[in-house]
């Protein structure tokens, strides 16, 4: 009987030991199960971290990009509202242009029908008045005395002074009335026309030392504008005799004709005031003309598209007159 409680003593004690044995099998591959649940719990624990991370971050930059946005939206809506405002204020302007440029168009058509109708009209009251005054001589004869004959020649030096300025004035308000033929010319040969016209006495010399541009335009525009600078500085010349000398430069979108002449030249302060209507440096009675020269001079110009200046010369004597006429190319362009 004792054989048989120890055998089935060590049995039970084997059974346990087996399912000891299990168990303690099954406690490890649990424990590593939950080991390695652990494990992936953590990592998907750091990843939520990380991403709650970016997260934020991606926030706080949204927000600052909205903030951003919104303050690109104010500066926009301001800039918006000026361009609106400045868009309203050059209308206006554009309209206040326009009228102004109808107003001082039609202004100057006025002044231009005026200057017409005047120099027109005058002349022959004052064609009249020279008459008169030639018969009143002729009827005194032998009684006109030295200082009568004098005031005659004062009074016929004026007639004749007013009737140069009608025309002028006359000249003056047809230039840019007619639309004249634009062709190529040698200016050279214009300018030596307009010379020997106005050096009649042959007083002065001409120098043209260089060949002069072929120029595009109306030729006797041209010609216009250099018989008045050659007539102006041979009339206004303090020497007996003098030298003209004409030479040409390029300037920028303009041919540059230079007339200079060696006489007493312009004071600085003067030369802006010379190219105004009826304005002289010195007295008419010490020199003949109306004024105007220089004033046709700068309107034709005007007209051609072209542009005038006055500058002292290097050697001290006498006064530059520069023609600015649009060069042929800058023509072709605007056509």
């Amino acid at each position: 009987a004792s054989n048989e409680d120890l055998t089935e003593s060590n049995r039970l004690l084997v059974s346990e030991i087996e399912q000891h044995t299990v168990a303690k099998d099954q406690l490890a591959q649990r424990t590593e199960e939950l080991q390695a649940s652990n494990e992936d719990l953590t990592e998907s624990n750091r990843l939520l971290v990380s991403e709650i991370e970016q997260h934020t971050v991606a926030k706080d930059q949204l927000a600052q990009r909205t903030e951003e946005l919104q303050a690109s939206n104010e500066d926009l809506t301001e800039s918006n509202h000026r361009l609106a405002l400045e868009i309203d204020e050059r209308k206006a302007v554009q309209l206040r242009l326009a009228a102004m440029t109808q107003e001082l168009q039609r202004s100057n058509e006025d002044l231009e029908s005026f200057a017409y109708t005047a120099s027109h009209d005058l002349r022959a009251p004052l064609r009249g008045i020279g008459n008169l005054i030639g018969w009143i001589r002729e009827d005194l004869g032998d009684k006109v005395d030295e200082d009568a004959e004098s005031k005659f020649s004062l009074m016929t030096d004026r007639v004749q002074r007013m009737e140069r300025m009608l025309e002028d004035l006359l000249q003056y308000s047809r230039i840019g009335r007619t639309d004249m033929q634009e062709v190529e010319f040698q200016p050279e040969q214009k300018i030596r026309e307009a010379f020997d016209l106005l050096n009649a006495e042959q007083r002065f010399e001409l120098e043209i030392p260089d060949p002069l541009p072929t120029l595009s335009g109306t030729p006797i525009a041209f010609q216009q504008v250099v018989a008045n600078v050659i007539g102006n500085a041979i009339k206004h010349h303090d020497g007996e005799t003098g030298r003209i000398r004409v030479y040409s430069t390029r300037q920028d979108a303009f041919v540059r004709i230079t007339i200079a002449d060696d006489g007493s030249g312009i004071p600085k302060q003067y030369r802006e005031r010379v190219f105004a209507l009826f304005q002289t440096l010195k007295s008419r009675d010490s020199v003949e003309g109306s004024g105007m020269g220089l004033a046709i001079v700068r309107r034709v110009l005007d007209v051609a598209g072209g542009k005038v200046s006055i500058t002292g010369n290097d050697h001290g004597r006498g006064a530059s007159v520069h023609i600015d006429w649009p060069a042929p190319e800058t023509q072709a362009s605007a056509a």
